[in-house]
């Protein structure tokens, strides 16, 4: 929320804001959902690059509890926070300044909110 409201304070100036990036593996469906949907309209070859790497969560019904349940038991990749750091960071250093440049400022926050 403090974030929230510094950013506010700044007028959301892109000069002037934070970004904060991440993914919340609570509710990894949908974030993965809002992000591909999201991304689709910007890049859809990125979107699509990324959803083959994340393709390890197909499979799950779309269920967090039953993909925990098959990935404590030893089925699904054991490197997960690797995977996701590295895609977050290729997004942050590769794709977030490109991305951002081609939004209409008033669509700039929904992609930011993902």
């Amino acid at each position: 929320e403090w974030i929230k409201k510094f950013n506010a304070s700044q007028e959301y100036r892109p000069d002037s804001v934070v970004y904060v990036f991440g993914i919340d593996c609570q509710q990894i469906y949908r974030s993965l959902n809002v992000l591909t949907i999201a991304l689709a309209d910007l890049d859809f070859t990125l979107c699509q690059e990324l959803k083959a790497r994340l393709s390890f969560f197909n499979g799950h019904s779309e269920d967090e509890h039953e993909y925990a349940k098959k990935t404590v038991r030893g089925i699904g990749s054991e490197n997960i926070p690797e995977i996701l750091q590295g895609i977050l960071s290729e997004f942050q250093w590769k794709h977030f300044d490109r991305l951002k440049a081609t939004l209409p400022k008033e669509k700039l926050l929904d992609i930011l909110n993902i």
